[in-house]
């Protein structure tokens, strides 16, 4: 059985809404944000981040090895850790959004990638950061994406992509 949106998509038919198309998968109204787990908040995170991320290096036009290898750099766990840090330093998070960061930080992940393992390395914490940025954009996804939309602007106008970008 074929849905409403998917005739509407083979059919070339395009939405008249000045909003960027997001998928409406979530039922938020029967739900709050925080009935679902940190670790399945930053799962989802961890997709919309990157989401986020190939769009806002699609432009300008470039090799789609070079979106590949800059889209890689901003979803690993070193460059998710320093974007958080600057983000909390910058002030630019509410105190509810601090709480979901320290919810999502203090989750019980599993293993800490091989590369982050050992002395100098970064090991947990950066890690966990990592996970608590994916965290809360999962969060704010799910509950405001608005405010996801203004914190992701907010790091792309204060430079912090283009400086984590250059991190090594």
């Amino acid at each position: 059985m074929r849905t409403d949106a998917l005739t509407r998509v083979e059919d070339g038919a395009r939405a008249t809404s000045s909003e960027p198309w997001t998928p409406d998968i979530i039922d938020i109204g029967t739900k709050s944000a925080r009935q679902w787990s940190p670790i399945a908040l930053a799962f989802l995170g961890d997709a919309v981040w990157e989401l986020y991320a190939r769009a806002w290096l699609f432009n300008p036009p470039t090799k789609p090895l070079d979106y590949d290898l800059k889209t890689k750099k901003l979803a690993r766990a070193e460059a998710q850790d320093w974007i958080l840090r600057a983000l909390v330093d910058g002030e630019a998070l509410s105190e509810d959004e601090l709480s979901v960061v320290k919810w999502g930080r203090n989750a019980a992940y599993g293993n800490v990638p091989t590369r982050l393992r050992g002395k100098g390395k970064g090991g947990h914490g950066t890690y966990r950061n990592a996970s608590a940025l994916e965290c809360l954009t999962g969060y704010l996804y799910v509950a405001d994406r608005a405010r996801l939309q203004e914190i992701w602007t907010t790091c792309v106008d204060r430079e912090i992509l283009a400086k984590a970008l250059e991190l090594e």
